[in-house]
């Protein structure tokens, strides 16, 4: 990842903190449940009937439907919460590499590098 898309995640990410965790996995979760539920149950149908208004109907105004969406969303509510972990860890990391990188001067560096004996 260069300098410009860290920086970029950086920035997307301190926004996405700052609506909270909570937000993060509701929004995650409906939109990851809602995609995945509709499109695998569009597929089924069709595969199933064939291309049936009717059964089209059938298929997505049910409880049964219902019951589908609420099993995609509980695992999207896994997967949520998976990412905002792992993009944390990701944003520390990231964040802490630039503090570094920051206070590291080119003298400091052209210092270090005649204690190692390494040349660029």
């Amino acid at each position: 990842m260069n300098q410009q898309e860290r920086q970029q995640f950086l920035a997307h990410w301190e926004k996405v903190r700052r609506t909270g965790a909570f937000r993060y996995i509701a929004l995650t979760a409906f939109s990851w449940a809602t995609f995945s539920a509709v499109v695998t149950r569009l597929v089924f149908i069709l595969f199933e009937q064939g291309f049936s208004l009717e059964a089209l109907v059938a298929g997505f105004v049910s409880e049964s439907f219902l019951i589908y969406w609420a099993i995609f969303f509980a695992g999207g509510c896994c997967y949520a919460a998976t990412m905002w972990f792992y993009y944390q860890r990701l944003y520390w990391k990231m964040k802490r590499e630039v503090v570094e990188e920051e206070s590291v001067s080119p003298h400091d560096q052209g210092t270090a590098h005649e204690m190692t004996g390494s040349a660029e």
